[in-house]
């Protein structure tokens, strides 16, 4: 989702004419969306998107089976899109 993002970000033209059609949206940072995370959470956030890890390095460096680091990764990713909606409204 964090590589989609920065993927996004180096696509946009940025034009300083543009005014923002709406400004009654809260901005929100993604470092505090990821720093509401549990622990766990956050280190698999950091190790894969930050670090570019492999999901293999990961459960190697974890010492759990890569199955195990793909459903938590999966888990994780569900609750940041929750908190993302819930921050954009």
């Amino acid at each position: 989702m964090c590589l989609d993002m920065k993927k996004k970000q180096e696509k946009l033209v940025y034009n300083h004419e543009i005014e923002l059609a709406s400004t009654d949206h809260k901005p929100f940072e993604m470092a505090d969306i990821i720093t509401s995370l549990p622990t766990e959470q956050q280190e698999l956030i950091y190790l894969k998107y930050f670090q570019d890890l492999k999901n293999g390095e990961i459960a190697h460096l974890k010492q759990i089976p890569e199955g195990t680091v793909k459903s938590r990764l999966h888990k994780t990713l569900k609750r940041l899109r929750v908190l993302i909606a819930k921050e954009e409204l």
